[in-house]
């Protein structure tokens, strides 16, 4: 029997050892999804894309080697009228001819300004991917770390819920018992009803908004019915210095993505002006050819062979192409003005972002300060209201809205705790600062 208790125990250890230690923080979501979320994968397979357009390019400045061979074979069949001393007469002849050729030829391109502005073209296009690849990287931390963060929220949401109603239900119970020892209303008891039917409907709500946000979880992972650790007991939040804003604006207008996705389209425009101008330059091509050359001819057999070696430098000067290139240089000068306005909107939109989340982040700070306070202080009054209400001197609407105070106090304590964290890898996103090293660091957060 002992044996059996010693067996049962470890099992049950070893199973509560193994679901802690599936239970995943920050870090262990982020690498799961690097592997599993759609649009980031979608976003580095366009990226591998892009940069074949690289080497495709780069091809035409390069030499260029082709072979080439045809075989021939001819029947002719011909009757010929000829004059002979006054007398016509018909010749008939017929033979068949065979012919052989061969040609290797080697080009090499010598100057070519369009051919060098579409290689130049295709590392600007290239350098865009890459940002857009990394603009894609932080956006997908940013959504693990929203999810994670959300999820934890709706948790802690579910526990006060739960407390909350068993409150209400232990305060409905109170005043249904005082009334019927003639110790309070009929009025106390319908209004502690109406209470406690409201958290319930509060407590299911807050379960299907933690459920929504564990489905994008599973979603971004891949992991279904999965367990993650909660944050730390004395998470506190850091204080954000006013005098650091100006740092925080420098990095915004130097490193945002959105900024320098923007001056490098500007670049690639202007590289298509170039290119499109560069069609009325002459280009200059060197090529080396050798060809051999066969012939045979029967019934009567003739034979005959022919080498050819030639090198040659060959120039070609565009002198009218219908107006097409001066449209084509026309269009893409009006696209360098649009993409001009489109870096002047990331650079404004840049610094809006950048305020209004530093903004975010203080207030979201200052705003956990005095919800923890007010949580404090409230769960004092409620005690006291208590009291006061068993002793008959508080109604029972007071009591009530006391529970009332304490239970949407903790709540906005909790949003405003994971609020913090939110608005701060964002602005980190906004300054295009998100990155593995900031979520080692958020999962300091978490137990």
């Amino acid at each position: 029997m002992k044996t059996l208790r010693f067996t049962f125990f470890s099992v049950t250890l070893l199973l509560i050892f193994v679901a802690k230690a599936s239970a995943l923080d920050l870090f262990d979501i982020y690498q799961h999804a690097l592997k599993n979320d759609s649009r980031y994968q979608q976003q580095i397979y366009t990226n591998e894309a892009n940069r074949e357009l690289v080497p495709q390019s780069r091809a035409s400045l390069l030499p260029d080697l082709n072979a080439s061979g045809d075989y021939a074979w001819r029947a002719d069949e011909r009757d010929q009228i000829v004059e002979d001393g006054g007398q016509l007469s018909t010749i008939h002849t017929e033979g068949n001819y065979t012919s052989q050729r061969a040609r290797l030829v080697l080009s090499q391109v010598l100057f070519d300004r369009r051919a060098w502005f579409e290689y130049k073209q295709a590392q600007s296009t290239f350098l865009v991917s890459e940002n857009r690849l990394e603009e894609e990287y932080q956006a997908m931390i940013f959504r693990v770390i929203q999810a994670y963060f959300n999820t934890l929220n709706g948790i802690d949401l579910v526990e006060v819920g739960k407390k909350e109603l068993a409150a209400f239900k232990e305060h409905k119970l109170l005043t249904e018992h005082r009334y019927k020892e003639k110790l309070g209303t009929l009025t106390d008891v319908l209004e502690s009803q109406s209470r406690f039917l409201i958290a319930e409907a509060g407590l299911i709500r807050a379960k299907a908004e933690k459920d929504n946000a564990m489905n994008e979880l599973e979603e971004l992972t891949g992991l279904p019915e999965m367990e993650i650790n909660s944050l730390v007991k004395s998470y506190q939040p850091e204080m954000f210095s006013d005098k650091d804003d100006e740092k925080w604006h420098l990095a915004g207008r130097n490193e945002a993505l959105s900024i320098l996705i923007a001056k490098q389209e500007l670049r690639s425009v202007q590289l298509d002006v170039k290119k499109k101008r560069s069609k009325f330059l002459p280009d200059l091509r060197l090529e080396a050819s050798s060809s051999l050359d066969g012939n045979e001819l029967n019934p009567v057999t003739f034979q005959k062979n022919f080498r050819r070696d030639e090198v040659a430098i060959r120039l070609n000067i565009p002198l009218f192409k219908g107006l097409g290139t001066r449209a084509e240089t026309k269009e893409a000068m009006r696209r360098i003005d649009a993409a001009n306005e489109s870096l002047k909107v990331a650079q404004k939109d840049t610094v809006k972002r950048v305020s209004n989340n530093l903004n975010s982040v203080k207030a979201s700070y200052r705003r956990f300060i005095a919800l923890k306070d007010s949580y404090t202080k409230s769960g004092k009054a409620l005690s006291l209201r208590k009291q006061g209400f068993l002793e008959g001197l508080s109604s029972n609407l007071d009591l009530l809205r006391s529970y009332q105070d304490v239970y949407r106090t903790e709540r906005d304590w909790i949003n405003a705790s994971y609020r913090y964290i939110l608005d701060r890898a964002n602005l980190y996103r906004d300054v295009g600062g998100l990155s593995e090293e900031i979520v080692e660091a958020m999962n300091a957060y978490i137990e």
